[in-house]
């Protein structure tokens, strides 16, 4: 396994090697999120969560699949509904985790 990879994973599911410190929309629960769609007032949160794809993929230096907005809106919603007391940040720890491209061994 790619160790940049591997490095991100330790990140992301180890907490206690790692600690920072979640801003913004990230600390609203994934039940915030169903609310939300409900009136259709989700945008600042999908937002947030492009952001977060776009500094993780930078800052880790991963190679990410491609997502657009309403794709990242219907992986949310399909989450959220089954996880609702988990925090949006938990839920982009996960959805990260789907969207790493594992290198190809050659």
């Amino acid at each position: 396994m790619n160790r940049k990879i591997l490095a991100l994973l330790l990140m992301l599911f180890c907490s206690s090697s790692y600690a920072y410190t979640v801003y913004g929309n990230g600390v609203k629960s994934c039940g915030y999120w169903v609310e939300r769609r409900q009136v259709n007032d989700h945008w600042t949160m999908s937002q947030w969560a492009l952001g977060y794809l776009t500094a993780t993929g930078y800052h880790n230096e991963l190679e990410l699949k491609e997502i657009d907005s309403s794709a990242l809106i219907v992986w949310f919603d399909n989450y959220c509904d089954k996880n609702p007391l988990v925090s949006f940040s938990t839920a982009m720890k996960q959805l990260v985790s789907d969207l790493i491209i594992q290198p190809s061994k050659g």
